[in-house]
Order: C-alpha cells, then sequence, then structure tokens
C-alpha cells in the first residue's frame, strides 16, 4: 500500500510538472534517445504493467517507439481477475511521432517584461497496442457468436487485444535530461477472445443475454470492435546529445 502511495504522489508531482511554464533557464536541446516509462500502466484495473520504452528521434523531428509492458499483477484491482488459474499476460507498444513546435511559440503576458518562448513540443502520431492473456477459469460462462449462452466448469481462456490509436500530446523538459510528456489519442480496439479444453456444465441448459452483454471481454466469444480512448503520462530520460 505504501509503495502504490509513493508511485501515485510521484505521478500528480509529474502531471504538476507539465502543466507548470518552464523556466527559460531549462536547456534547449535536442537529443538522440529516450528512455520513458508510461507511468499509467501500473495502475490499469485489469493488466498492470511496468512499461519501459526505448524512442529513437530524427533531427527531422520523426520519431519512433517501442515498449514492452512487464506483468504486476499486485497492482491495479478489478473484481474480474478473482479466480483465474495460470495467468499471464503481456503488452507491446510500437509507433511514430512527429514532433513540432508551437504555431505560436511565444508567450505575450503583461507580468513578463519581455515575451516568453514557450518550451514545450507539440507531436502528432499513430501507434498500435497488442496484448495477450491467458488463464483459467472454473465454473463460468460466455456467450458464443449467434449469443448462445454457454456455462462451463473449466475452460482456458485466451484475450488477443489489438489497437490502433491516432495521438496527440505535448514533451516538456524537467532537466536537461528528464522530460514528462502527456498524450492522448482515439481509435479502434479489436478484442478476440477464445476458449479452449472446454468442460461443459451439463447442470444449467438456460441462460439471459441482453443483446449479448457481460461484464468483461472474456464473457464474449469471438472478434468484437470498440472505440478506444487512450490518455498516457510518460517520464523519460534523454541520451546522446545532438551536436
Amino acid at each position: 500500500m505504501k509503495t502504490k502511495l509513493l508511485l501515485l504522489l510521484l505521478l500528480f508531482c509529474a502531471i504538476g510538472l507539465s502543466a507548470q511554464e518552464v523556466e527559460e533557464d531549462v536547456p534547449s536541446k535536442d537529443y538522440k534517445l529516450t528512455i520513458t516509462n508510461s507511468f499509467l500502466q501500473l495502475f490499469h484495473p485489469n493488466t498492470a504493467v511496468f512499461a519501459l520504452g526505448l524512442e529513437g528521434k530524427a533531427d527531422n523531428g520523426f520519431a519512433f517507439y517501442v515498449e514492452g509492458g512487464f506483468p504486476l499483477k499486485s497492482f491495479g484491482y478489478n473484481f474480474t481477475n478473482e479466480g483465474k488459474m495460470d495467468w499471464s499476460y503481456y503488452k507491446t507498444r510500437l509507433g511514430g511521432r512527429y514532433y513540432f513546435d508551437p504555431i505560436k511559440p511565444y508567450r505575450y503576458k503583461r507580468k513578463y517584461r519581455y515575451p516568453k518562448r514557450k518550451k514545450y513540443r507539440n507531436f502528432v502520431g499513430i501507434e498500435g497496442l497488442v496484448g495477450a492473456e491467458t488463464f483459467t477459469r472454473e465454473n463460468s460462462y460466455f456467450y458464443d457468436e449467434n449469443n448462445n449462452y454457454i456455462s462451463y466448469s473449466r475452460a482456458t481462456v485466451h484475450i488477443l487485444t489489438r489497437s490502433y490509436v491516432l495521438t496527440y500530446g505535448r514533451e516538456f523538459p524537467i532537466t536537461d535530461r528528464f522530460i514528462t510528456r502527456w498524450y492522448f489519442g482515439l481509435g479502434q480496439q479489436v478484442n478476440d477472445v477464445s476458449h479452449e479444453s472446454l468442460l461443459i456444465d451439463s447442470s444449467t441448459s438456460f441462460g439471459f443475454g441482453f443483446f449479448g452483454f457481460s461484464g468483461g471481454s472474456e464473457y464474449r466469444e469471438g472478434v468484437s470492435r470498440v472505440p478506444y480512448v487512450k490518455f498516457g503520462i510518460d517520464i523519460g530520460l534523454r541520451m546522446f546529445e545532438r551536436r
């Protein structure tokens, strides 16, 4: 509990730093490589991960990044996680961005003796996210692709999630080496769910489904597509200064 509270405190500090004006004495330098941590992934309610990323940036503003997530099942909580046996999962993210300076690069306010240059950089991009989850569940149910209710005593559940997102965000220098960035995105998520090694529970012969609705993706067999909204905060360490 203490660890979670400390991490939340650091998160709030990062949000505060990114929202504040960056002072003029922060050096404006360009770096080729950034190691990042996508902080909010620690508190994902279903599949929490420690997300470690690597971004390479060209001198023309284009960047490519890849990120892997290491499972941390003790973080976050969701009642649907209860009862999962032999549970394993992973997450991978990759994408491209284009960084550019603000359209209006200076702030004009009465309290300033002279115009102040904005220190953040904007970026737009496209990214893909892949997550795979496997576990064994006992005494549960799901709806098949024809919306038939299936009750089982034991099954191995496979969930493959793919998301495609258009993003916009801003990157703020905290110090010469450290940065924080926030971003949001809109896209589509595709869920592919299958139940294998199925032991049917013959004691239950009927069920009721309201348009196939259920509380989690594991209860809907087959492929489904839903809108996807993403919000993220990264903390990063820049390396290899461009000269």
